[in-house]
């Protein structure tokens, strides 16, 4: 079973629904794949976790783009599990980073302050566990792939849209991909080098990024040669800055709790390295993401799905999913 990066269509003009229902069953049949193996053999894998995060984050976006022609009830019913597994997975995956973070930075050190931070790291990954296992224990006993199945069979176009005219999945992708973008360029305009805002513009950089994943087939080739590209190296560059400010705010933690000199001592030492790296990474993102490359993706946008205001078939906020059905 692959994991689905890119949506196959037969044609940029097939229905938008044939699409839609193809696209969720992928995604969630690939989540479905990655949850036992995340809840029931971690230290078989690492990245284990890491792909259920990321089979969760895109079924979430796939359920998010075609919102407006599922049954709300379900949706929501399904929306809420899959934000119970993503903050499952990424409070998991986050210590997995966090561990092996840990062991690169004290490896030679042999000290009882490096082995008690390491086994601090070892805890709180044991604890975090526990609630992979029981979201897909509980996902078991309500039988997700039928919940998810009959979901799917009750796809339909809405009320506002009953005239006959479903839209092709070109014209679904162009006026996604303008609602997205917009977003991700009113986050571009924050301040960069603040980690608010940056956390901010990362979030809307993964959803473009999981945005273009699933049009790419309605739209020309370049896109997914040249536009993807781009936010693939910057959503790269911002996880580099996001990790050394998680690992900063964590050793900051971990010295207000300390009390034994030498513990911190060490913990003084790494911050000042995870601050030193974190204005590291930052340099590097803004010699990547100048304003020059912020206008050649734009222009690559642009030129596959227009200006903003020439379509919008759906204006939503992000988290509303549809009353009906």
């Amino acid at each position: 079973m692959g994991n689905g990066k890119w949506i196959k269509v037969d044609s940029p003009d097939e229905p938008v629904l044939a699409v839609a229902r193809r696209t969720l069953r992928g995604r969630l049949r690939w989540l479905w794949h990655c949850l036992p193996l995340a809840a029931l053999q971690p230290e078989e894998d690492v990245e284990y976790v890491h792909q259920l995060r990321i089979a969760t984050r895109r079924a979430e976006a796939a359920l998010e783009t075609f919102a407006p022609y599922l049954p709300g009830r379900r949706a929501r019913w399904l929306s809420k599990k899959l934000r119970q597994v993503r903050r499952a997975a990424g409070d998991a995956r986050d210590l997995d980073v966090l561990k092996l973070h840990l062991e690169a930075e004290l490896r030679g050190d042999d000290s009882a302050a490096a082995a008690h931070l390491q086994a601090r790291a070892n805890e709180l990954r044991r604890l975090a566990q526990p609630a992979i296992a029981a979201i897909w224990r509980k996902l078991q006993q309500r039988r997700f792939p039928r919940r998810a199945e009959k979901m799917l069979a009750r796809l339909r176009m809405p009320d506002e849209l009953t005239d006959g005219s479903e839209p092709t999945f070109r014209e679904e992708a162009r006026a996604q991909l303008r609602r997205v973008a917009d977003t991700f360029y009113t986050a571009a305009a924050g301040d960069l080098s603040d980690p608010v805002p940056m956390h901010q513009f990362r979030i809307a950089a993964k959803q473009l990024r999981y945005s273009m994943e699933i049009f790419a087939g309605a739209l020309g080739t370049n896109f997914r040669k040249e536009a993807y590209p781009l936010i693939e190296h910057l959503q790269q560059h911002l996880g580099n800055v996001n990790d050394h400010v998680t690992f900063r705010a964590q050793s900051e933690a971990w010295l207000d709790a300390a009390t034994e000199p030498a513990e911190r001592a060490l913990l003084v030492r790494l911050l000042e390295r995870e601050t030193a790296a974190w204005q590291a990474s930052l340099a590097i993102f803004h010699e990547f993401w100048t304003p020059q490359r912020s206008n050649e993706l734009r222009a690559k946008l642009s030129g596959e799905v227009g200006q903003p205001q020439a379509l919008n078939l759906h204006n939503q906020e992000s988290e509303v999913l549809p009353q009906h059905g």
